[in-house]
């Protein structure tokens, strides 16, 4: 069916083709090491006031081992699951918890650190050269982070506060696809 046999109050089918998006996942221990290392006083005393420390082969094997890091180091996932794998250490969880309690206030940090730590495990990944809370065009967009990379500026969005179902997360990536696509003119306003 063409756009013009289709319903038109229905979004063009169109949009997924003109630009690339994909979903990864972080563990909550890799977020974590992260802030623990890279974060400002205020996140790292969040860490540390759970029992958790800094440790850099922590936070790298963490992050070694998520969907984000394969992203970036162009290699192939092997699955995207909607449910965790392996359990979380207790003392990681509330570590966890504690970072996302502050996201509201301190979003940026939190997205600076774990970028930090890619880019250590990434040399292509130049995160120091990037942009964090980018206004891509009239306050209408706001991009978590734009990286410059060889294939161009990638932007990413985080979102590291824990909703209540796999549907809820989808909503709002949907809603952040609906935001860009709008923003880029592949649908209208």
């Amino acid at each position: 069916m063409d756009r013009t046999q289709q319903d038109p109050g229905a979004p063009p089918r169109i949009v997924t083709s003109l630009f690339y998006a994909r979903l990864v996942t972080m563990a909550p221990s890799s977020v974590v090491y992260a802030c623990a290392e890279f974060g400002d006083d205020v996140l790292k005393a969040a860490v540390r006031n759970t029992g958790m420390s800094s440790s850099p082969a922590n936070g790298d094997r963490t992050l070694r081992s998520t969907d984000f890091y394969r992203l970036v180091a162009n290699i192939p996932s092997p699955e995207l699951t909607a449910a965790p794998k392996g359990k979380t250490a207790p003392r990681t969880a509330e570590a966890y918890s504690a970072i996302q309690a502050l996201s509201v206030t301190k979003h940026k940090v939190i997205n600076q650190s774990i970028c930090r730590l890619m880019q250590r495990n990434v040399g292509t990944f130049a995160a120091g050269l990037g942009s964090f809370e980018v206004d891509l065009g009239g306050r209408e967009v706001i991009a978590d982070a734009v990286i410059p990379t060889a294939l161009g500026d990638l932007n990413f969005e985080f979102h590291h506060i824990v909703e209540p179902n796999v549907s809820a997360i989808a909503a709002y990536i949907m809603g952040k696809l609906r935001d860009y696509s709008v923003r880029f003119n592949i649908i209208p306003r």
